[in-house]
Formats: structure tokens, sequence, C-alpha cells
């Protein structure tokens, strides 16, 4: 009739059920992200920095085999490229498979996130008419200390010469029983040890077959052995990986501009036949050689002889080339001290490549380290014993 007021028809229970899944979607992803912000700040909010005695314990206790949790986590682009450049994305895609990257909820938490912050990532390391020279430094002008100070601590790459004039017969025996191994692999894999039958391919050894020799730690003695600095170190053997031989003929090469190692750890390359060229591109700004700025990719090169050892820290871009006869080189990592403490560990904060995972290990450590290496010096220590 007119005039009538009808009350509203309730809606249907099919509506009922869409809007109350769409509440319970809504809540479930404010929950998901609210989690996901506190479990990551909560984890990080854990890692407390290490007291000088919890240092000494962690270093009485140190097994390369057992170190720290702490590895590069590069970025999951496929599940978020959120801020990531292009150029950084195609690195990525060589991890999407590797065990330490990231987790998909991270990822999912990066884009649900209105600001992520993400690290200056500049412009792709290339190769340029601009280089630095790595600086060259005899092994007999450096100490612990100074070794630390001026290229672990700062990140700045350094070869080392010398190292075969303190024992010359001994690094003559090890080159030759690695020329002899090298070769031997060689015919093994490829039926051949000659240039001109390998083509391109750059043969790598990893302890396959003949165990690649263990370095004369001696040989770095001057800038490892902190041991007589710390005491708690016990000698640098202990904080090295087992080596990995790289060799290759002249032209040969391996990486590129772009190529990094997975790795937290500082890198020694010991030259032990052949003469190979390096380039490495910073992953950070630094500070140089003579106190000027140096942008994140800048490129250092040098040429490596026998007898020779490249020391460069972890994150840098790197290539190598063979450029006479046939090049072996053993490369190790090590995994104490820790690294750029003088750069700031903020500048590896938003690292698509993972290294803020590493960061995050050096701050544990580097305090601690720094405080037991300055007030355990030889001269601290002499003083005191005699007063």
């Amino acid at each position: 009739m007119e005039g009538e007021t009808h009350a509203p028809s309730p809606p249907s229970p099919s509506i009922r059920l869409r809007s109350s899944c769409a509440c319970l979607a809504a809540a479930f992803l404010l929950v998901f992200v609210l989690a996901g912000t506190a479990f990551l700040f909560w984890g990080r909010a854990e890692e407390k920095e290490f007291t000088l005695e919890e240092y000494k314990w962690f270093l009485q206790g140190y097994s390369y085999m057992r170190m720290s949790r702490h590895f590069p986590r590069p970025w999951d682009g496929n599940v978020c490229a959120k801020g990531i450049q292009p150029w950084v994305a195609n690195v990525l895609t060589f991890y999407q498979n590797d065990p330490m990257k990231e987790p998909t909820w991270k990822a999912l938490l990066r884009c649900f996130m209105p600001s992520w912050e993400v690290s200056d990532q500049g412009a792709k390391p290339d190769f340029s008419n601009h280089t630095v020279d790595i600086r060259r430094q005899r092994i007999d002008t450096l100490t612990p200390l100074l070794f630390y100070q001026q290229f672990i601590s700062t990140g700045l790459p350094v070869v080392i010469t010398g190292t075969d004039s303190l024992n010359r017969t001994e690094f003559m025996r090890r080159r030759k029983q690695l020329r002899r191994a090298r070769v031997a692999d060689l015919r093994k894999r490829y039926g051949c040890a000659q240039r001109h039958c390998l083509g391109d391919v750059v043969a790598v050894t990893e302890n396959e077959g003949n165990r690649v020799p263990d370095i004369d730690m001696h040989a770095l003695s001057n800038a490892m052995d902190f041991e007589s600095w710390i005491a708690e170190y016990q000698g640098p053997s202990r904080f090295f990986s087992e080596g990995t031989v790289f060799s290759g003929f002249e032209g040969q090469s391996f990486g590129d501009s772009t190529h990094f190692d997975l790795a937290c750890e500082g890198s020694f390359s010991f030259q032990m036949d052949g003469i190979k060229r390096w380039d490495l591109w910073s992953p950070v700004d630094l500070v140089g050689y003579k106190g000027e700025a140096l942008p994140a990719h800048t490129q250092f090169s040098t040429v490596l002889h026998p007898g020779e050892v490249l020391f460069f820290a972890p994150g840098f871009f790197h290539t190598t080339k063979a450029i006479k006869g046939l090049s072996i080189a053993a490369v190790y990592y090590f995994g104490e001290p820790p690294m750029y403490g003088s750069v700031g560990i903020r500048r590896f904060s938003g690292n698509p490549l993972g290294f803020e995972a590493c960061a995050q290990g050096w701050k544990l450590r580097l305090r601690a380290w720094e405080a037991s290496l300055l007030s355990s010096t030889p001269s601290s220590r002499s003083s005191s014993s005699s007063s």
C-alpha cells in the first residue's frame, strides 16, 4: 500500500561469506606484515655485540667449519624486485636457487612495507679508463696492527710482496707441487695440458684428487700473526678455509665486472706460477690510500707475479686474466678479523646482494676485536709486565 515502509532484506549468505572472507584476508595480511616486521626487528635486537670476554671465548673455540651463522643473503628478485636496479636484478638471477638467498617471507615483507631501505647501488661496475693501482707492500714492512688498520678495516685491497723470500726453498717446493697437480688435473679432465687444445676452458681445481697443498702460514706471519698481540687468536691457520686452485693459460679469464664471491670473509690469492692481471670494483664508498673519496664500484687493478699475494675484502666484484705462462694461484678465505671496521657497517644496510647479513656479523665482533687488539699490543704487554 501507498505510504508503507519495508525493512531492507537481509544480505544473502553468499554476500555475507564473501564479506567475511575479505575481512579475514585483510586481517591475515595485517597480521603477516606486523608479525614479519616484529620478527625482523626482534631478530636484529637479539644480535648483541660481544663483550671482550665473550669475544675471547669466541676466538678460543673458533673453527672455520663452525664459523658464524652470518652469510650473504641475496635478495629474491623474483618475489620482490622493489627498488632493485635492472643490472642488479640480472646479477641476482644467478643466485635464485642458492640455499643462502633471503627467505620468501622476507622478500614479501619488502614489497608490503611502505618504504624499504635499499642501498645506493650506483652505476653498473665496468671497465673504465681511470683505475686505482692497488698498493704494493713488502711483507717485512707489515705488522698485524698495520695490516688491520690500513687494509682489513678500510676495505682497501693490497698486494703483499716478498712472501717467497722468507723461505725460498719451501716456496719453490710448493710451487712445483702445485704445477704437477695442476698439469695432472688438466690431463685427466681434458686429455691435454696445453693451451692450444683447451680452447676457452678456464680450469679450476677444488681439492679434487690431489689435495691442494696448504700454504705455509709463515709467508703471512708479519701480517696475520695476531697471536703475539692477542693470545686467544692461537695462530691464523684456524681462520683459513681449505685452498682452491685457479689456473689458466695466457688470454684465459675468470669472472666479469659483476662477478663476486658469496662469502662474508676476506680473501688471499697466492700467485704461485705465471703472471695474472686482477681487476676489482669496490662494493661501497671507500676512502682511498691517500685519503681521497672513492665512490662505490671504483675500479682497482694490479698484476701479480709468482710469490705475490693479493688481499681483498668481501663484496668486491672481480675478474682475472692470465697474461703469461700457466697461471696458478691458491685462494683462501679467512674468517677473522671482522671486516670494514672504519668504513661503517651501515653502508651495507639494504644491500640487495645480501651483504647486510655479513655486516651484522662483523658488527657483533668488531668493537670487542678492536678493544682486544689495541689493549694487547706487544708494547703495552711488555710495559705492564715490567711494572
